[in-house]
């Protein structure tokens, strides 16, 4: 199973625990992957899109932490150089 979010920011940390499945989050300081058990956490301001990979269904559990009078994500002009696709 192979899906991606749109590449993007956020205003504050953003953070997973991984449940079941697994991720590949590329960002442009670097790239973290998760699998069922795992924790990963991203500052604020980096850009990123997410890989959902594996074979299973990946469910996890995601907090943004930001200030409420700040959109909760912006699109971002950043072009993965494609490491979570491989």
């Amino acid at each position: 199973m192979r899906s991606s979010s749109r590449v993007h920011t956020h205003p504050g940390p953003e953070g997973w625990y991984v449940l079941a499945g697994e991720q590949c989050l590329e960002t442009s300081v670097g790239v973290f992957r998760g699998r069922a058990g795992e924790t990963v956490v991203v500052p604020g301001n980096v850009p990123m899109e997410l890989y959902i990979t594996g074979s299973a269904l990946r469910r996890a559990l995601v907090v943004v932490v930001h200030d409420s009078r700040q959109p909760r994500g912006t699109p971002s002009a950043w072009i993965p150089p494609g490491a979570c696709r491989q």
